[in-house]
């Protein structure tokens, strides 16, 4: 069971309310830390919204998984797209890109995503 009141006093009860608000609302498939932390403003920001996430992950309240991101489109790839060594929107080879497909969270129900800079690692819900 998570323990609302002390991710309150850790993260502060008006990004703890935010979070919470985007679990409970039925309307959201996608959990975003940074749009969490615009909406809440200073002293939010996205690292405290994706921590209080990953506690949520922690607790079960949301859930995780993985995806891979092409660096130079975004594009959500799959695990054969990834395999065929380029991707399918943008038809790059992933070895001539500066960057390797980068990992995201996912999951089918309720997703956070960290962002899609390289090396992110968002949660789900």
């Amino acid at each position: 069971m998570t323990d609302w009141a002390s991710l309150e006093q850790q993260y502060g009860a008006e990004l703890v309310a935010e979070v919470r608000h985007d679990i409970q609302s039925r309307r959201l498939l996608e959990l975003d830390p940074d749009r969490i932390a615009r909406h809440v403003g200073a002293p939010a920001n996205r690292d405290s919204a994706l921590s209080v996430l990953r506690e949520l992950a922690r607790d079960r309240q949301i859930t995780s998984a993985t995806t891979y991101v092409c660096p130079n489109c975004q594009y959500d790839l799959s695990d054969e797209e990834l395999q065929l060594g380029e991707c399918p929107s943008c038809e790059k080879p992933f070895a001539s890109m500066d960057e390797e497909p980068h990992a995201e969270n996912a999951s089918s129900s309720r997703v956070v995503r960290a962002g899609r800079s390289h090396g992110s690692s968002p949660c789900t819900g």
